[in-house]
């Protein structure tokens, strides 16, 4: 229901300006002077003031005037109301910074319509405000008002710069699509702002990088409460949002500077974090970093996990019964592992080639066939089965302790699920 607020001196006109607009579904607050209205707004903040012009004591104008010197209720339109015929004194009102001009008597069909539209041009005006402030996806503040909003903080307030990254977040868009990425980003954002204290503020400044300025919070056992609350209730939705896909080591890592003792000057300050969150990212992610910070282990630059987050990470929080799907670097550092291994006890492994030909040219129809045939891969494989993707048409296979039957079954059942497809 919209709120307005009558201010006139004289009972009937207060009186009759509260029933017209209370029938029109309106809650409406009658004051007698303008001094009631400048306490009033201190800890109220109605949609539109409808506000006498001529009131004994200070009058109109000087309310308005007073009322738009920076504080609470600088913001709220105001409609002046008069009895005066004369063109100056309509000038005199706009002039002032009122929205619009009511004429006494009122004419009720006038007042409901002119309160109305200015109520839904306030309204649509907030909205337009609001989408160009915020990321339509996340809820929180997008990168230019973000960025505008830190350099503001960095400069006036106390706390701690942090830089949040989603881990492994490109692999929901490769393995689940886009849709199932926009959820994940959607979830965080919630998650992110429920989180955080109400005088904090978040902004989403790149893909999957968020930015956060936690204020008063100074010290890193703040900052890993933070992290925990934020990290454990995002992790709780994994399974609802990736479904199959749940072993998706999906997490997040943050990295923080101190405001204001490694400096006020936003840019600095986000390189520092930004530093700090590249360290998490380089110590196997799913943590975070005070910049500056000295841990015990001597580098100076060891992201905040203890022994049961790091299990956790290895891990990746979830058993996945299916073959690991890596990208290129990790592939050749496990491959590289596994021959030592096997060199150094005697073991086997086998290696397969597979490569789609196909004639169809549309890249994006191709793409969908060979995500088709790496997820039926992946799905027929053992989980200590290890496979890459090369280029746009080949599979690339790492089966340890394997034997000849094994390989022989394994390309069985994959030719005879692929011929069950529609390719």
């Amino acid at each position: 229901m919209d709120w307005v607020v009558v201010v006139d001196d004289d009972t009937a006109n207060l009186k009759m300006a509260g029933t017209l607009l209370s029938k029109h579904n309106m809650h409406v607050t009658g004051l007698r002077s303008g001094e009631a209205l400048l306490e009033f707004v201190k800890s109220n903040h109605p949609e539109l003031i409808l506000l006498d012009i001529r009131m004994a004591g200070m009058d109109g104008l000087e309310t308005l005037k007073r009322l738009r010197e920076p504080g609470p209720g600088s913001d709220i339109p105001v409609v002046f109301l008069t009895a005066d015929e004369s063109e100056d004194s309509e000038a005199q009102a706009l002039q002032a910074g009122a929205v619009d001009f009511i004429r006494k008597p009122f004419e009720p069909a006038v007042l409901v319509s002119r309160v109305r539209r200015i109520i839904d041009m306030q309204n649509e005006m907030q909205r337009y405000e609001h989408d160009a402030r915020y990321d339509s996806l996340t809820g929180c503040l997008n990168k230019h008002s973000a960025e505008e909003k830190m350099e503001e903080l960095c400069r006036e307030e106390t706390g701690l710069l942090c830089v949040l990254d989603l881990d492994s977040f490109k692999l929901v868009n490769d393995l689940c699509g886009h849709v199932a990425g926009d959820s994940v980003l959607r979830s965080f954002g919630q998650k992110l702002r429920k989180n955080m204290r109400s005088e904090d503020v978040c902004g989403r400044i790149g893909g999957d990088e968020f930015i956060l300025f936690a204020k008063n919070m100074k010290t890193a056992d703040e900052l890993n409460s933070l992290y925990r609350r934020i990290s454990a209730d995002f992790a709780s939705e994994f399974g609802d949002l990736l479904g199959k896909r749940s072993e998706i080591p999906l997490g997040l890592s943050l990295g923080a500077a101190a405001v204001p003792r490694q400096g006020r000057d936003y840019s600095a300050l986000f390189r520092l974090a930004d530093q700090a969150l590249a360290s998490v990212k380089h110590n196997g992610k799913h943590g975070w970093k005070l910049a500056g910070k000295t841990e015990a282990n001597g580098d100076g630059e060891a992201p905040g996990m203890d022994l049961e987050a790091m299990t956790a990470v290895l891990e990746e929080r979830n058993n996945s019964y299916n073959a690991m799907w890596m990208g290129r670097d990790a592939f050749v550092s496990i491959y590289r592992y596994m021959v030592r291994y096997m060199e150094r006890y005697h073991g086997v492994a086998y290696r397969v080639l597979f490569t789609l030909e196909t004639r169809v040219r549309d890249p994006e129809e191709k793409k969908k066939i060979l995500m088709t045939f790496r997820q039926l891969t992946q799905h027929s494989l053992r989980s200590s089965d290890v496979m890459m993707e090369i280029g746009d048409d080949r599979l690339f296979l790492l089966l340890p302790e394997a034997h000849d039957y094994d390989i022989a079954g394994v390309i069985s059942r994959l030719l005879k699920q692929w011929e069950r497809t529609e390719y």
